[in-house]
């Protein structure tokens, strides 16, 4: 499907030799919140996923009221941008110069078929305005002032070489200082998986090329 943009990203990749740098991760799995590996904050394996969300969002002290309307894609795609940007004048993350690029395989398909359920009765507004799997990156931009290139991606698995040459191009070629790339699914069953990582141009132990990004998100 994206042949043809990943055979202009890989010439892209080998003209330009510019070097990125895979800084802070964050992963919300399992009921478990992990940055840069390290377990941060758990509750009970059995808790739902709305629940757990809910205790999240308390631990963290986020205080967004707007983040009760949000469907269940957004709200995990929101909390992990949360995390991910705790702290940015510590990190000196500009967030107007961040661009974002999420991947997930199912869209908004969860979010479908409970708008779907609701065209049976009186069809919700409320519920169809998160049919777009894109409108988690929105709500992440609006909270934290982002105006760089955003991009979410449907692919079966997480790419990582398509990712990682699309991050490329967009730090090398927009006045974008930062990338957050992430993978954000939530199923209708319930299950979901986050991760999400902030690509820099500084320098760390880890660089934004495909090898590193297996790891981390496979």
């Amino acid at each position: 499907m994206y042949q043809g943009l990943e055979d202009a990203m890989q010439l892209h990749f080998l003209l330009n030799m510019t070097k990125f740098f895979i800084h802070k991760t964050v992963a919300i799995h399992n009921n478990s919140v992990f940055v840069d590996d390290e377990k941060v904050f758990d509750t009970d394996a059995e808790e739902p996923i709305g629940s757990f969300l809910k205790q999240v969002y308390k631990n963290y002290n986020v205080g967004y009221s707007k983040y009760f309307k949000m469907d269940r894609l957004s709200k995990l795609g929101f909390l992990s941008a949360e995390i991910l940007l705790n702290n940015t004048n510590q990190n000196n993350i500009e967030t107007e110069h961040t661009s974002i690029i999420l991947v997930n395989s199912a869209a908004s398909l969860d979010t479908d078929h409970k708008f779907q359920d609701t065209v049976n009765d009186i069809a919700s507004p409320a519920v169809f305005v998160y049919t777009l799997a894109n409108i988690v990156i929105g709500e992440i931009c609006i909270k934290h002032d982002i105006k760089g290139e955003t991009a979410f991606f449907v692919q079966e698995i997480f790419n990582s070489a398509f990712v990682s040459n699309y991050a490329n191009i967009v730090l090398s070629n927009s006045a974008a200082k930062n990338c957050i790339i992430g993978w954000i699914e939530v199923a209708p069953n319930g299950t979901y998986n986050s991760a999400m990582v902030m690509i820099k141009k500084e320098e760390s132990e880890l660089e934004l090329n495909e090898i590193n990004l297996n790891k981390i998100f496979n």
